[in-house]
């Protein structure tokens, strides 16, 4: 990770936006962020994306789907 930032910031990047791959928050999200600390003053712009499933509306949606899903596997 370090090593893409520090290309980015080489070849002049200003706006920075991380897009996890992590669908729960926990250790490695928590990881993730402590890791790109150090940039975030470094550009213009910087975020990262919050885990897929940290919001209510795509834990529910999720559930909605497996249980549609699952209809027939009694």
């Amino acid at each position: 990770m370090c090593q893409a930032l520090d290309r980015a910031l080489a070849d002049g990047i200003e706006e920075m936006v991380i897009i996890q791959t992590h669908f729960l928050q926990g250790m490695r999200h928590e990881s993730l962020l402590n890791l790109t600390r150090a940039y975030r003053s470094r550009f213009v712009q910087f975020k990262v994306a919050e885990p897929f499933l940290s919001v209510r509306e795509n834990i529910e949606a999720v559930a909605e789907t497996l249980i549609h899903t699952g209809k027939g596997y009694d």
